[in-house]
């Protein structure tokens, strides 16, 4: 058993890349043999976008990709409509977030929409903007949401990707109406995608830099590094075992029964064969964070280096 700890999370991948490499390259092991597992769905992000960094191939097994989940590609596409609404790209934009939140907008307005704007000549949200009077409430809700993408154009230029995401969680209380249904035990994914935003000052950048990741090939190699759950490890073994994100309130869960979140983490454990890596960091989501207290039950019971 092998326990380091880290400064971040993104700090904490590379170490546990370092290891992948070493383990490969000097040790035999092929990429199937390994295995990373974390506590909750929204840890991937990290470990996917420095697996694809260091061309590491990888598989999600019975997850998405982090980036095609369903809260972060409606913010996605208004990040692209507001970036570019004239055009086919946007024009696909809108068609996916008019009616995210709920604004009671069906098949038929949009059918209507398209046919209206290619009679005009125009894309899509310009067509939406001059579109014919209709029901009342309808139109309330397209002007409301005109005048806020309207809004967001005129200041993109002075705004950074993760304002953006900023505004529209909160204009649009997303984290509510989208981030509610798929939120766990490791935070809002919602909040992921913007610390991913921290890194650039250019919406089309961080734009390309999430299609890199959402459509690498490295993703979806069947004899990748395989990433997922505890849960989704239940009955498996791998030769090797990353049990990563090992702090307290995330492993064991903040609002956790204790003895079924130690079940958890000994199921974690136990799905390694021959070398197990156990890892934390002192900072999660851009707060401290403090040492999962079920490593130092591990290292009660194992001789293990601790790094």
């Amino acid at each position: 058993m092998v326990v380091f700890g880290a400064v971040d999370e993104e700090d904490e991948i590379r170490k546990v890349v370092i290891e992948i490499k070493d383990l490969i390259n000097r040790h035999g092991y092929q990429y199937e043999d390994i295995a990373v597992l974390y506590r909750a769905n929204i840890q991937s992000r990290v470990v996917e976008e420095v697996l694809s960094k260091n061309e590491i191939p990888y598989k999600i097994e019975n997850e998405a990709n982090f980036y095609r989940r369903h809260d972060v590609e409606v913010l996605l596409n208004y990040l692209r409509l507001i970036q570019d609404p004239d055009s086919s790209k946007g024009d696909d934009a809108l068609r996916k977030v008019i009616n995210v939140p709920n604004r009671y907008i069906g098949h038929r307005f949009v059918s209507e929409l398209e046919a209206h704007s290619q009679s005009k000549g125009v894309h899509l949200y310009e067509g939406l903007k001059s579109m014919p009077a209709v029901v009342p409430y309808l139109n309330k809700s397209i002007r409301a949401f005109t005048e806020l993408i309207d809004s967001l154009i005129d200041e993109k230029a002075d705004v950074e990707p993760v304002d953006l995401i900023y505004l529209l969680r909160e204009h649009l209380d997303l984290d509510r109406n989208i981030a509610g249904e798929s939120q766990d035990l490791a935070g809002n994914s919602l909040d992921q995608l913007q610390m991913a935003a921290e890194k650039f000052t250019d919406v089309n950048a961080f734009l390309d830099y999430t299609e890199l990741v959402r459509n690498s090939s490295l993703g979806k190699d069947n004899d990748g590094v395989r990433l997922m759950t505890v849960h989704k490890a239940k009955g498996l073994e791998f030769p090797v075992v990353f049990v990563i994100g090992l702090i307290d309130g995330v492993f064991p869960h903040a609002n956790g029964e204790i003895e079924e979140e130690r079940r958890i983490a000994f199921v974690g454990i136990s799905r390694a064969m021959k070398l197990l890596y156990l890892s934390y960091s002192g900072n999660y989501m851009g707060r401290p964070a403090n040492k999962s207290p079920f490593i130092d039950e591990a290292l009660e019971k194992e001789v293990v280096k601790e790094e």
